[in-house]
């Protein structure tokens, strides 16, 4: 465990020295500092919570209350002020509303400070904005966690929130920083004050089987504290995190004392193991926080990041935020500018803490310089969007450098920006080589649709095409293509295999549907059985080589504007290789490279045939990359063929079917042939796959083409329309189910 800050115990009595000191500074000099005398008779209010902070009190004499709202609306007394303390300034100096109500005990005598006084003490001494700003850090403390268990524990009297608060270790984990390792032994339990950690469990074979992160309120390390077993997850700090320790000792102390929290904790170990089974792949994240971060000095990012908050405003609140933004959110002129150990630091991460928790998307744009406000927002992001001008160098960029060599390890998205007038991105991959980047987005100025992909896709709402494969039969979805493009639905991200790919990429293609429709007739011109000795394949397949690149040129998947995926066969490695940047034509003709039918693709040595045998339906892969569960998919695979009379029974001579089909005088046998048998094989093989893929589609499309000979690519036009027909009105729904406009 890495305990860059620590105290032990939560110092609920503040620094009365340090507020003596301040009163005695003031004393005597109310009147010239224009300061208010207060007199509070017992029982009356001083402070409402909701209020806004525009100043704070020095409690001369006397009690005070301190009391919180419940989520029930009723009032909990959580604390007592007592004399030489100070009252208020939290608020004030982060612009934050009263976190609390606070009330007069006993008679009681204060004197009040507003803004504009406290800033002429200011400019007399330095010293006073430190001095209280280390108390409120630690009254900042205590209202937090008081916050935390009051959530996680309910109501608790005022006795044991002391008693629970004084045996706590505060703890400070920075961005990347584990906090434990699966199979350490337990060393105490964790509340989450404020920040995220991440949950990741791993087999014998340092694969990671579960993935999940925690926030505010929740809690980690229980069960093994319970069980006195090793650790049973690695725990990582997303971001800045504090956390509050219970250590072994002194969990076993509580728990003489108050035997409730026993049952208390065993509930939420039942509550998060639901939500662990509960919880599904490509759900929208109810919360997330981006970091625009210019790569190069000169780049304007807040216009884009306001442009990308509109299209996101759809899906949630969305605020933008750079440093001179945050400045006039946060009362302190110095916000933006304190380092991570400025003595405002906690207030700092209160007031993120509130405004994170008044919007869904946050979204924080850094300065062109490693500036102490690019590093906060860099440690504050759930996503780091590294965003450049594609015309420029692609190399690493010094403020990329500084954090590559941090211990961020933030997930990492790249940002292209082009100029209005281009066509086509390129020279993606010089700019991926040298980084580890996640997902990339092409931006092309004044493209709004480029700006709601991007904010569809980064905020898991993604809408995400699927092609199955399934040889002639595809071009049904030719058919889909032109009922998307009539109903207006806009698509993120395309996958498919075989004859999904091929389909799959004229749509990532974002093509128009005459030229769809002219590279089918293409493709039924020159044909696509090119027959040869069969001693590799059927075909020697070098039409079907024709076909890609006349459908695709020399484009390289990482170039495309909409994202794209198609799969193919390892028959080295028995495994499926999803293709996802280079040769975009050579990535389809793997994927339909039907075994026996055409010539395989080999790749160093590699060699790959049709995807179909593994993966016939990519939908639960989709769901993966897209990470999102809009997803609409398109089977063409019929699960039951028609019934046809053939001349066979359990065997046949091939010459007497050669002598056959050159006799001009003699019927014509009815006989399936070699390629529609090896084609409705891997048809078949797929099936149960395919079904099972089916079901993760948030729109199913299965156009009837049954009766069409898998090899019929001259059939594309009345395909196409039992596509289009089986489409149409399906996705009209769907898009009025969504709310698209």
């Amino acid at each position: 465990m890495n305990e860059i800050s620590a105290k032990t115990g939560m110092e609920s009595q503040l620094s009365t020295q340090q507020i003596s000191k301040l009163i005695e500074n003031i004393s005597g000099r109310e009147q010239e500092l224009g300061l208010d005398s207060v007199l509070l008779k017992k029982g009356a209010i001083l402070i409402k919570e909701g209020d806004i902070g525009d100043g704070f009190f020095l409690l001369r004499s006397g009690r005070l209350g301190v009391s919180r709202r419940k989520p029930d609306g009723n009032e909990q007394v959580i604390g007592e002020i007592g004399p030489h303390s100070i009252v208020g300034e939290l608020a004030m100096l982060s612009g934050q509303r009263r976190s609390t109500s606070i009330f007069a005990l006993e008679d009681s005598e204060l004197l009040s400070v507003e803004q504009q006084d406290f800033e002429k003490l200011v400019v007399e001494s330095d010293s006073i904005l430190e001095e209280i700003s280390n108390i409120a850090s630690i009254r900042w403390q205590n209202l937090h966690l008081v916050g935390a268990l009051g959530e996680l524990f309910g109501d608790l009297d005022i006795s044991a929130w002391h008693e629970l608060q004084e045996n706590f270790e505060w703890l400070l984990l920075p961005s990347g920083e584990t906090l434990f390792h699966q199979g350490d032994e337990p060393d105490g339990m964790y509340i989450v004050v404020n920040g995220r950690l991440k949950i990741e469990v791993t087999d014998g074979n340092s694969k990671i089987d579960l993935k999940r992160e925690v926030g505010p309120t929740e809690i980690v390390g229980e069960y093994a504290l319970i069980t006195n077993e090793p650790r049973s997850a690695t725990v990582v700090a997303v971001r800045e995190t504090n956390l509050a320790r219970l250590s072994p000792a002194k969990f076993e102390l509580l728990l003489k004392t108050y035997p409730e929290l026993m049952r208390k904790i065993t509930l939420l170990i039942i509550k998060r193991q639901k939500e662990n089974a509960q919880s599904s792949q490509g759900e929208p994240p109810a919360r997330m926080t981006y970091t625009l971060l210019p790569t190069h000095p000169g780049i304007d990012l807040l216009p884009l990041a306001d442009e990308l908050a509109k299209e996101l405003g759809h899906y949630g609140k969305t605020l933008v935020l750079n440093g001179d933004r945050f400045e006039r959110l946060f009362t302190n002129s110095n916000g933006a500018k304190a380092t991570l150990n400025a003595s405002i630091q906690p207030l700092i991460i209160a007031k993120l803490d509130e405004i994170e928790a008044e919007n869904r998307y946050l979204i924080f744009v850094a300065d062109d310089e490693y500036t102490p406000w690019s590093q906060r927002v860099v440690g504050q992001a759930d996503r780091l969007l590294i965003a450049a001008r594609a015309s420029d160098n692609p190399a690493l960029s010094d403020i990329e450098t500084v954090i590559k060599g941090s211990a961020h390890d933030t997930r990492t998205d790249l940002v292209l920006l082009h100029e209005s007038d281009v066509k086509m991105p390129s020279g993606t991959s010089s700019w991926l080589k040298p980084r580890s980047i996640h997902n990339h987005y092409h931006i092309r100025s004044g493209d709004n649709a480029h700006l709601g992909r991007m904010a569809r896709r980064i905020s898991g709402h993604a809408i995400a095409l699927v092609m199955g494969g399934g040889s002639a039969k595809g071009y049904a979805e030719m058919g889909f293509y032109k009922a998307m493009l009539e109903t207006g639905i806009p698509f993120d991200y395309v996958g498919g295999t075989s004859m999904g790919a091929i389909m799959g990429g004229q749509m990532a293609l974002e093509s128009d549907y005459e030229a769809f429709e002219k590279n089918a007739q293409w493709t039924a011109d020159i044909g696509v059985m090119d027959r040869t000795l069969p001693l590799v394949a059927m075909t020697a397949s070098n039409n079907v080589k024709k076909i890609n690149q006349h459908s695709c040129g020399e484009t390289l998947i990482e170039d495309l504007w909409c994202p794209f995926f198609c799969v193919s066969t390892s028959l080295s490695t028995a495994s499926l290789k999803v293709h996802q940047s280079g040769s975009m034509w050579r990535a389809i003709r793997a994927s339909m490279s039907i075994p026996g039918v055409f010539v395989p693709v080999v790749e160093d040595g590699d060699v790959l045939v049709d995807g179909g045998i593994m993966n016939n339906f990519p939908v639960a892969l989709m769901q993966t990359l897209a990470e999102s569960n809009r997803i609409i998919g398109v089977d063409v695979m019929p699960y039951r063929e028609r019934l046809r009379h053939y001349d066979i029974d359990i065997s046949i001579s091939g010459w007497r079917l050669l002598f056959n089909r050159l006799n001009p005088f003699s019927k014509r046998m009815k006989t399936p042939t070699l390629v529609e048998i090896l084609m409705r094989t891997l048809e078949v093989n797929a099936t149960k796959s395919s079904r099972e893929q089916a079901a993760l589609t948030d729109l199913l499309i299965q156009p009837d083409t049954r009766g069409f000979d898998p090899t019929a690519y001259d059939k594309w036009k009345p395909l196409a329309q039992r596509g289009y027909e089986a489409s149409i009105e399906p996705l009209k729904a769907w898009k009025l189910k969504q709310g698209l406009k």
